[in-house]
C-alpha cells in the first residue's frame, strides 16, 4: 500500500503525571510499542529504514502534563474508529489516556497547515501568586518586543504570545483551589494561516542587511548550519528544494554545510541525500567531549 492510500486517523490523547518526564522521542517510542502491542496493521515510511507512520503535532516541554495532545496515525487497513480505540485502550501504558479518535478524510490538511497555537496552564499552590501579578501580566502584554536568547540564538517572544491571563481555578487533584496562569503561544508562524487559507504571500526584503535572509551573512559565512527543524518537520518537497539550493550555494562559495539535530539513522540518511558532509546531534552522543568545571 502506498502512502497516499493509507488510512489516516487523528488521535487526541492526554499525558498524565506518570509520563510527564518522558521526552518527545521517548514518547514517540512509547506510542510505537503501544501500536505494536495492539497488533495494528501499521503503514510504514519508505526508504532503507522504514518506521511506523505517526506524527505528533508538537513536542511537549519536559515535566508538563497535557489534556489534549494530537497525533496522526496511518494504517494499511481502514478500521472503524471504535475498533481502533478498543485495541489501543487495551495496550496503552500508564501515563497515556485516549480522548478521541477520528478517521480523517482524504485531503484533510496536516498539522503544519492549520495548527496555530497551544494553551499552557501553570498552577501555583504553595505561597500563591504575588499580589501584583495582574500588573505584571499587563506590563508584558503592553511590551512591543520581548527579546530572549535560547541556545545562543536570539528571538522575540512577544509575537508568540497570543493570550495571557491569571484566573482562579479549582484543581481537584491537588485538593484545593489554586491560581493558574494561562498562556497561549504561537507554535507556527502566520505563514501557516495563509497557506491553509490558500492565500499567496510574499517574503519581503530577501537579502537585505536587516532582512530575514541577508546576502552578506549567507555569502561570507564559513559554515552554514541547517536548523534541526528541517529533520523534525515533514519532508515536504519545497522545504527540501530550499535546503538543496543552500547546500549547492555552499559548494560554490567554498563554505561548508552542517546539518543540526541528527538523532536517528533516518536523519543521517536525509543529510546524505542532500549532500551534506558534516552533521551534529545526539546520534553521536557517545563521542561528545564533556568538560569538567
Amino acid at each position: 500500500m502506498t502512502e497516499v492510500e493509507a488510512a489516516r486517523y487523528r488521535i487526541t490523547f492526554a499525558i498524565t503525571h506518570a509520563m510527564r518526564y518522558v521526552g518527545h522521542l521517548d514518547l514517540l517510542r512509547a506510542w510505537e510499542r503501544t501500536l505494536r502491542r495492539a497488533e495494528l496493521p501499521l503503514a510504514y515510511t519508505q526508504g532503507f529504514h522504514p518506521h511506523p507512520r505517526i506524527q505528533i503535532a508538537a513536542a511537549l516541554p519536559l515535566g508538563c502534563t497535557a489534556a489534549a495532545e494530537l497525533m496522526d496515525l496511518w494504517l494499511e487497513v481502514d478500521l472503524p474508529a471504535g475498533a481502533l480505540e478498543e485495541r489501543l485502550e487495551a495496550a496503552l501504558p500508564p501515563g497515556l489516556r485516549l480522548r478521541r479518535i477520528q478517521r480523517m478524510p482524504a485531503g484533510k490538511p496536516h498539522f503544519e497547515q492549520w495548527l496555530v497555537a497551544g494553551e499552557y496552564r501553570g498552577v501555583v499552590v504553595v505561597g500563591g501568586l504575588p499580589a501584583e501579578i495582574g500588573e505584571r501580566v499587563s506590563r508584558v502584554l503592553a511590551c512591543e518586543t520581548l527579546p530572549r536568547e535560547r541556545r545562543e540564538k536570539s528571538y522575540d517572544l512577544r509575537p508568540l504570545i497570543l493570550h495571557l491571563e491569571v484566573r482562579q481555578a479549582g484543581v481537584p487533584s491537588l485538593g484545593s483551589d489554586a491560581l493558574s496562569l494561562s498562556l497561549s503561544l504561537d507554535k507556527l508562524w502566520a505563514t501557516s494561516l495563509l497557506r491553509g487559507a490558500g492565500i499567496p504571500f510574499a517574503l519581503d526584503d530577501v537579502g537585505a542587511a536587516n532582512g530575514l535572509v541577508s546576502f552578506d551573512m549567507l555569502a561570507f559565512a564559513d559554515y552554514l548550519k541547517l536548523d534541526r527543524s528541517l529533520v523534525r518537520a515533514p519532508r515536504e518537497p519545497r522545504r527540501l528544494a530550499v535546503a538543496e539550493a543552500l547546500v549547492a550555494m555552499t559548494a560554490r562559495t567554498g563554505a561548508r554545510a552542517v546539518m543540526e539535530g541528527i538523532e536517528t539513522k533516518d536523519d543521517l540518511e536525509l543529510a546524505r541525500d542532500l549532500g551534506i558532509g558534516l552533521v551534529q546531534g545526539y546520534l553521536y552522543r557517545d563521542r561528545f567531549i564533556r568538560v569538567k568545571p
